[in-house]
């Protein structure tokens, strides 16, 4: 039987010798006792076949650098250096307290190929510093690409950080445990793109998870791995002016964040933001915002924000739309999308699947100020303001598509916490709810316009409301009012006019309960008017059903059900010069 020695056993020289090259360097008191401790060792981190206790030299054929063997007291390479290759390593890199593990600074262009695994695996770090990024490379005058596999470990500075002023390509394969950002890209003044592939966990103590800036390019993030920060999750800073210059992120994994958790900013370009994995975030769940270049969210998971809103994009000359599903708790607005037309046309859309509530905000909210608004959200909204609002300043539609409860009955007062507020200046309204009932502050149901476009509210279900039960207007539109469920309000249970020729039509199903109006209250200036209401009764402080045509068209009241209490008339039906 052959015995190894110690020289030649992994096992039996790990913890020894990591110690010895810990104090040979000056290690600081905490790379001592990790050295020392069975974290390392007991997890076979260190020496493995004819390890020494000094660098094994690189070698160097041209512009390229390749580094093998022990290089654990750290690399570096500057000029003339081009690309540098670390493979091979039998000892994982640990350099003295200040010291960077891979250093590469140059005013030319700096590829770097490193594989510090080696037979450790890419979970236990092979990278570990203190005060230094565990990779450090900063090019001047040229690009910057990295392709690394290996975990890093960077007490008090950031796992990896690149600057560049020609572009930058990373591509990271491993967990990254740092005290500053995790990953840091800044690149300026040109290149192609800035891109960033990381796959791995990432835990960072004093910054964000992943942190890149650019001003010059395109900018690409694509991450696979559990992000947890004090600081953003992810922040991607594109303020490049060109168009096309968009901003693009890809994130698979849960994010627990101290900031946002996804914070994405384009000057000249799109914004996009497509992410898988539960989000809590101190700040704002994900955040786009593009100047002037369309913003969108695409998300599944739920989403925390405890100071925060839950999902905001804004577009200043663009669409903004949120899309996917999850449930959302946030302080701030559950769902935020707006286009805000400083700069031109843009339509605001949500279409979301999933409960919203809200501390201090509204469940939903989508404004475009000079196009359409779209909003689809299938979950029970709780929140103290309204549970959705929707507003187009424009001749452009507003649209509302909602499955579930809405409880807004913290906010106080008719400012406050209307169920579903959906306004166009001049285009047409669309409200529909289904499954569920409205508890609100405010008006049930708010659907208005002042053009010559119609209003229309569908709603199934019951309705408490300290103001109007269902409000609908238009300045000359037609008006229609489906609404099968019992009322019971403050102010009037439904209001329903117009001041044109176009018909004002309400069809109800169950009772009314109005504390300080009229039951049903219909208008039209010289428009046709019906009312029909079966299976209920109406109990009003005001008439009990009032239907008025100022004009020639025609007044129509079917009603089936009594009329308990009218503090004035049963059933007022009156028309200027009409049937």
């Amino acid at each position: 039987m052959k015995v190894l020695n110690s020289r030649n056993n992994p096992a039996q020289t790990s913890g020894s010798l990591l110690e010895k090259r810990a104090n040979r360097l000056g290690a600081s008191s905490a790379w001592r006792a990790l050295a020392a401790s069975g974290i390392l060792a007991g997890a076979g981190l260190l020496a493995g076949g004819n390890a020494a206790l000094a660098d094994t030299p690189c070698t160097t054929l041209g512009t390229t650098v390749t580094c093998t063997g022990d290089q654990s007291s750290g690399i570096s390479e500057s000029d003339p250096t081009e690309t540098l290759n670390v493979n091979s390593l039998y000892l994982p890199i640990i350099p003295a307290s200040g010291t960077s593990g891979i250093f590469f600074h140059s005013t030319g262009p700096i590829t770097v190929n490193s594989d510090t695994t080696g037979w450790l695996g890419d979970i236990i770090p092979t990278i570990i510093t203190e005060q230094a990024p565990g990779i450090d490379l900063e090019s001047t005058g040229g690009s910057v690409t990295l392709d690394h596999t290996g975990a890093i470990l960077a007490i008090e500075s950031e796992g990896v950080r690149v600057v560049s002023v020609g572009g930058v390509d990373l591509d990271i394969d491993g967990p990254i445990s740092s005290g500053d950002a995790g990953i840091y890209v800044d690149n300026q003044v040109g290149g192609t793109q800035t891109s960033v592939t990381h796959s791995g966990n990432i835990l960072s103590l004093g910054g964000p998870g992943i942190d890149v800036t650019t001003s010059s390019t395109p900018l690409v993030i694509d991450n696979t791995g559990y992000i947890e920060t004090f600081g953003d999750g992810i922040s991607a800073v594109n303020n490049s002016p060109d168009t096309g210059h968009d901003t693009t992120i890809d994130q698979t994994g849960s994010i627990l964040a101290g900031g946002r958790g996804i914070y994405a900013l384009s000057d000249g370009g799109d914004v996009l933001v497509d992410s898988e994995g539960a989000i809590f975030a101190g700040g704002k769940g994900i955040e786009a915002l593009a100047l002037t270049g369309d913003a969108e969210i695409q998300h599944d998971g739920n989403v925390t924000s405890v100071n925060a809103g839950g999902l905001e994009v804004v577009a200043s000359d663009g669409d903004a739309k949120v899309s996917g599903s999850g449930r959302v708790i946030s302080y701030g607005d559950g769902v935020f999308a707006q286009a805000t037309g400083v700069y031109g046309d843009g339509t605001a859309t949500v279409d979301w699947d999933g409960a919203i509530t809200s501390e201090t905000g509204k469940g939903v909210y989508a404004y475009s100020a000079n196009d359409a608004v779209d909003v689809k959200q299938y979950g029970a909204i709780d929140s103290y303001g309204d549970g959705i609002f929707a507003q187009s300043l424009s001749e452009q539609s507003v649209t509302v598509d909602h499955t579930g409860d809405i409880d807004t009955s913290r906010g106080a007062g008719d400012a406050y916490g209307i169920g579903i507020y959906a306004y166009s200046s001049s285009g047409a309204v669309k409200v529909t709810m289904s499954g569920g009932d409205i508890n609100s502050a405010g008006d049930g149901i708010f659907a208005e316009n002042r053009g010559a476009e119609s209003v229309e509210v569908n709603m199934t279900g019951e309705i408490d409301a300290d103001g109007k039960g269902v409000y609908a207007y238009s300045s000359s539109g037609a008006v229609t009012v489906n609404q099968y469920g019992a009322i019971d309000s403050y102010g009037i249970g439904i209001f329903a006019q117009n001041y044109g020729s176009e018909s004002v039509t309400v069809d109800h199903t169950g009772d009314i309960t109005s504390e300080t109006g009229d039951g049903i209250y219909t208008y039209s200036a010289t428009g046709p008017i019906k009312v029909t209401m079966s299976g209920g009764d109406i109990s009003a402080a005001g008439d009990g059903i009032s239907a008025q045509n100022y004009g020639i068209g025609s007044v129509e009241v079917e009603f089936t059900g009594d009329i308990t209490q009218a503090g004035l008339r049963g059933i007022f039906a009156s028309s200027a010069g009409g049937n």
